[in-house]
């Protein structure tokens, strides 16, 4: 039998604090064939991302492995210095990271650091791995990559820079990448290129994929096997097809049913009663017990190991029997089909819009510095980034704005907000010039009754 090109065993993480020691992974055991794709699934907080980062030795201190191994192509790395380490990572692991912007350095372009990463790992020259380089961003679908190679990451869109670190990652060919939600910031379009992309990297060179993701539908599309984990643990796990279409977890259930669907739509989506216990207040028993509406006696006291069912399925769950009568019950909870909205849409079209924009443009200067263009004759570039955008938004009313990655959906809602001027064209907020009003400096109060949630949480937050 062939060795798997990852192994996971009884892998055991944990924080030290004053008092006691916070387990964040409990023994973890997994396996990745090369070629293969395994889904990593689960709430925020279920250890997903920290068993990724466990793998590479990535963890921030004062985290670390008290017990269990990794072991990559047969060999144990999860006791390797540093600088053992650092001749992996790229060459033999390569990591899509949550948040690209923090993955991306904001002093060199993004073709320094894909040249630099290309030049390490595969002895190229300049000229090659800038070649290599190109080739990588247009296989990750960056229009005028030949240009875009040399600019900036703060002048890339956010799913663009997600399409950037995972042409970083794949650039060395590595037989092991941990693709930690590398399609959250694309369009569906572009997820589709990202999917077909680690597909081929299974298909082709033989690597195997780590993909950690909420999306349920990019697991269902893209993974060979899935585990499902919940407060530290694999609770689930098993082809992704058995899982998806007939899960032995309630949790599992719980979030096969929480799924929205377009076919029908519903006063209240269906959702899991209660949170993720925090690390340091976990349950006795099982740990989703307190969720669980099949849960008794034995699940409140006595844990429940991962353990093999006659399906090929392993499952760590008194009532694995049972999960299955649990789907429809939770379907119900979502509540009666919501009735037509002509009444709400006709409510609407009675009343003076909220926000109205009037041809709207907005035109960046993209060009060299002057002297780079007075010495070489270029011309200016603009990029015009919106174009006469008319459109209007009603009190109490949801509006949807969709479109690919760059296409500049967050250009125009960062000019309807006020934090960019339009080059042409106004916003009307309420009845009033917006634009005008914050220049004019009477914007207290206008800004308290305009919110922004912004794309990347982690920048936003000081």
């Amino acid at each position: 039998m062939t060795a798997p090109l990852l192994q996971i065993d009884q892998l055991v993480v944990e924080f030290p604090t004053r008092d006691s020691r916070l387990r964040a992974l409990d023994g973890v055991s997994l396996n990745i064939a090369a070629g293969e794709i395994l889904g990593l699934v689960g709430e925020s907080g279920a250890g997903k991302s920290m068993t990724g980062l466990a793998t590479i030795g990535l963890l921030d201190p004062p985290g670390r492995i008290s017990s269990g191994q990794v072991l990559l192509q047969g060999q144990r790395i999860d006791h390797l210095s540093e600088q053992e380490l650092q001749s992996i990572r790229g060459r033999k692991i390569g990591a899509i990271f949550q948040d690209p912007l923090t993955a991306l350095n904001p002093l060199y372009t993004v073709g320094q650091q894909l040249i630099e990463t290309i030049q390490t790992h595969l002895h190229l020259t300049v000229s090659q791995a800038r070649a290599r380089a190109i080739e990588l961003l247009k296989e990750t679908g960056i229009p005028a990559a030949e240009e875009r190679i040399d600019h900036y990451p703060h002048q890339f869109s956010g799913g663009m820079r997600q399409r950037v670190v995972i042409a970083l990652a794949l650039c060395a060919e590595p037989a092991l990448v941990i693709a930690d939600e590398p399609t959250t910031a694309l369009d569906v379009s572009i997820q589709a290129q990202i999917i077909g992309l680690l597909r081929q990297a299974c298909r082709q060179r033989g690597a195997g994929v780590m993909l950690i993701t909420h999306d349920l539908g990019v697991i269902a599309e893209t993974c060979d096997r899935v585990a499902v984990m919940y407060s530290g643990r694999v609770i689930e796990q098993g082809p992704v097809a058995d899982v998806i279409h007939r899960p032995c977890h309630p949790y599992t259930v719980g979030l096969m049913a929480a799924i929205p669907t377009l076919d029908q739509r519903r006063k209240r989506l269906t959702h899991i009663p209660g949170n993720m216990p925090r690390l340091d207040g976990l349950p006795s028993g099982c740990a989703f017990h307190p969720r669980c509406a099949l849960a008794d006696d034995r699940c409140a006291s006595e844990r429940p190991e991962l353990s093999r069912l006659k399906m090929g399925r392993d499952v760590a769950c008194w009532r694995s029997e049972n999960a299955r009568s649990l789907m429809g019950e939770m379907e119900r909870q979502g509540g009666e089909p919501l009735q037509s909205d002509r009444q709400a849409e006709s409510s609407h079209a009675n009343h003076q819009p909220l926000v109205a924009m009037q041809g709207l443009h907005r035109t960046f200067d993209v060009s060299p510095s002057w002297l780079t263009r007075l010495i070489y004759r270029r011309p200016r570039l603009l990029l015009r980034a919106v174009m006469d955008i008319h459109l209007e938004l009603s009190r109490g009313e949801t509006f949807a704005l969709v479109g690919e990655s760059g296409c500049g959906k967050t250009t125009l809602a960062r000019v309807v907000v006020g934090l960019d001027s339009p080059t042409e064209g106004e916003v009307q907020f309420d009845g009033i010039g917006l634009h005008a009003t914050l220049q004019s400096g009477r914007s207290r109060d206008l800004r308290q009754k305009i919110q922004m949630i912004f794309q990347d949480p982690y920048s936003s937050l000081n």
